[in-house]
């Protein structure tokens, strides 16, 4: 998050690929993101912390090719949350 904004909320930005994403923060660190898939494209997320994704409540099963980095397939239509690894808070 930027070290500027240390709190803030960002919602409907468009991202390359077809995304539309929500994020919420404090302190620095993400509190809760989604991500919305318009297209149904592959997502790649770059995060300073490691990151959990769900959909529906499910686990989404990503490749990790360096720290940081998670890269999944979506389905158009479909919100994919996401949340810091350790986190405990379900959306």
């Amino acid at each position: 998050m930027p070290p500027a904004l240390p709190d803030g909320r960002v919602r409907g930005l468009l991202a390359r690929g077809g995304f539309a994403v929500n994020l919420e923060w404090a302190e620095g660190a993400l509190l809760t993101g989604s991500l919305r898939s318009r297209c149904g494209n592959r997502a790649v997320v770059r995060s300073a912390t490691d990151l959990k994704v769900t959909v529906q409540g499910r686990p989404v099963r990503g490749r990790r090719p360096e720290q940081g980095l998670i890269v999944f397939e979506t389905e158009a239509g479909k919100t994919y949350r996401l949340s810091a690894a350790g986190s405990a808070r379900q959306e």
